[in-house]
């Protein structure tokens, strides 16, 4: 029997001072809709992005670490305006980011490695500011109506001792540092990892565990932890393969940071 799906709230529905507009569907952790912010809000237009997701855990540390990030501004990191619960929902809002995420935009390859490159420089601004993504993937790498790119879904980020990794979507372990899986303390080299990750993919239009099928969880948990990613070099255009290779070094300390990896991006395109 299959449960329909059926939306936390429904358009014309008000969520503390917003009112919701479309669905955009279900993400990690949570669902998307366009809204309208009814009152004051810090943004060039009252057109946002509200992702939503039940009361579950310490509403009171969700709260302090989106607004900490809120706190960190950089072109190429989505504007996060703000979050709050709602009745029994706790709910964050964010840019409203025209063109979508790079997965689904029909782009040539080097405008794929632009993309991820502006994502990496937004990182290292996180990274500036002592905070892990966590989640970097394509999916999560929004352009704007400009070009420009940003990194974005900000739920799992890691600010301080908060610990959490995501394995809500089963598409997320094509990007995941293993490190992930076995490690509680996990620094900016694991988001270096994924943006290489994402580069390579999007790329080749392979992940560097040839063949693997992120939707059979437990086996792809498998196979990320007993083999060492594969870069494809047949298929990297000229350099890329290098950089990826840098990217996703054994050893995270001989990682570049996220900023000179999105510069050996930029300089390939």
């Amino acid at each position: 029997m299959v449960i329909p799906y059926t939306p936390a709230v429904q358009p014309g529905d008000l969520v503390a001072d917003f009112r919701i507009t479309t669905s955009l569907g279900v993400g990690d952790q949570g669902e998307f809709f366009v809204a309208e912010a009814l009152g004051p809000i810090d943004a060039p237009t009252t057109t946002v992005v509200l992702k939503i997701v039940p009361a579950a855990g310490n509403f009171a540390r969700l709260v302090q670490e989106i607004e900490t990030f809120s706190r960190v501004r950089h072109p190429n990191l989505m504007r996060l305006y703000g979050a709050g619960q709602y009745q029994d929902l706790f709910y964050f809002s964010m840019e409203w980011c025209e063109q979508g995420p790079v997965d689904l935009l029909d782009l040539d390859v080097p405008a794929r490695l632009r993309a991820v490159a502006d994502a990496a420089h937004g990182a290292q601004a996180l990274h500036d500011a002592g905070i892990v993504h966590r989640n970097v993937r394509p999916r999560n790498i929004y352009l704007r109506a400009d070009g420009s790119a940003v990194l974005a879904d900000l739920s799992l980020v890691l600010v301080g001792g908060a610990e959490m990794t995501d394995l809500s979507s089963p598409n997320a372990l094509g990007y995941l540092d293993p490190v992930l899986l076995t490690a509680d303390d996990a620094g900016s080299a694991t988001d270096v990892f994924s943006l290489a990750a994402t580069a390579h993919h999007l790329a080749t239009g392979t992940h560097l565990w040839p063949g693997i099928d992120p939707a059979q969880v437990l086996m792809a948990v498998r196979r990320v932890l007993r083999e060492a990613p594969e870069v494809d070099r047949a298929h990297c255009p000229a350099g890329l393969a290098d950089v990826v290779a840098a990217g996703i070094d054994p050893d995270p300390n001989a990682r570049p940071t996220a900023a000179e990896l999105g510069t050996r991006l930029r300089a390939l395109t």
